[in-house]
């Protein structure tokens, strides 16, 4: 789910995400996905 979002999403458009792990050492990876938009239930 992605929250505060600053306008609506339109289908067709490419979404940037960042997901950041932290291991058990407290070191950080960040791993970036670009993702395309697809209407509700499709």
């Amino acid at each position: 789910m992605l929250l505060d979002l600053k306008k609506p999403l339109k289908a067709g458009e490419t979404v940037r995400l960042t997901f950041t792990f932290v291991d058990t050492a407290q070191k950080k990876i960040a791993a970036t996905i670009d993702v395309p938009v697809r209407p509700f239930g499709k």
